[in-house]
């Protein structure tokens, strides 16, 4: 497939968009074909990349070298705090009181697949603090994980400048659940230690080492291909504890997959089908 980055740069990238679909998941076409040019136009602005010639040498050198740089390069890190603010409404006033007062649970243990640069495991935290503080009888532990070295980095810290605190939050609770650090906001410990970040890349083989009470997954298998996006249901399915939920964005759903999900009544969430 031929595209023209800016006027000196014109190149195939077939090979290019199988590998992100072979290590991705990812799949460009003609239909979103212009993510791709965005993302290249603004490395080769950044790195001052002149020729065909040297964007191909950096592109097939790092297939093979350095993986990680392509996956920061086109992997989709858009993110903010209380992002679809009406799935975190559900979370506080259905999804955590159906674990508490419908499944008896004293501890929830929650994984959040793609979590970018943490701000929407920090929101489900924020959310659960809220609840604890509030009379609910509960603790919890949070994973977070995200394909992006760079993005989990960031969110391990905890610390976000101040266009990104105020990118969801309001000031009470900028104020409740941050300090200042210098010219960056940090998440409090207290939070933080519900919590562990790391990388992981979903759509290679998983082991299953815990099963959880709530999956999400948001604004993550619309990018996949078919074989990626059944891997990842798949894989969730057996992650997931026999009562738990799989949460989706609200523009996702899990109706081709049936025999494992059925739709919960809480926003975008899918029950686990039981076996029998």
């Amino acid at each position: 497939m031929l595209i023209k980055i800016n006027d000196q740069i014109q190149c195939d990238v077939s090979v290019l968009i199988n590998w992100i679909k072979e290590n991705m998941g990812v799949l460009y076409n003609e239909r979103n074909i212009f993510a791709l040019e965005k993302r290249l136009r603004n490395f080769v602005d950044t790195h001052s990349i002149k020729t065909e010639a040297e964007l191909m040498s950096f592109l097939n050198t790092h297939n093979v070298n350095n993986e990680q740089d392509l996956y920061d390069l086109f992997v989709n890190n858009e993110t903010f705090f209380y992002r679809e603010p009406k799935f975190f409404e559900s979370l506080k006033n259905e999804i955590i009181p159906y674990f508490v007062n419908e499944c008896k649970k004293d501890h929830i243990t929650v994984w959040t697949m793609a979590c970018s640069t943490g701000q929407e495991a920090y929101t489900t935290a924020m959310i659960m603090e809220e609840l604890c503080h509030s009379g609910s009888k509960f603790t919890y532990e949070i994973r977070a994980t995200d394909i992006s070295h760079r993005a989990i980095e960031q969110a391990k810290s905890g610390e976000y400048d101040h266009l990104e605190i105020n990118r969801g939050l309001t000031p009470d609770q900028i104020e409740k659940f941050t300090y200042r650090k210098g010219d960056k906001f940090c998440i409090n410990n207290n939070i933080k230690n519900h919590m562990t970040f790391e990388k992981k890349n979903l759509i290679r083989p998983w082991m299953v080492e815990q099963q959880y009470d709530l999956l999400i997954c948001r604004n993550l298998l619309y990018y996949f291909d078919d074989v990626a996006r059944s891997h990842v249901v798949k894989n969730a399915f057996n992650t997931l504890n026999n009562d738990g939920l799989f949460c989706l964005s609200g523009s996702e759903n899990l109706f081709d997959y049936q025999s494992f999900f059925r739709h919960a009544k809480f926003y975008a969430s899918f029950n686990k089908v039981t076996k029998r």
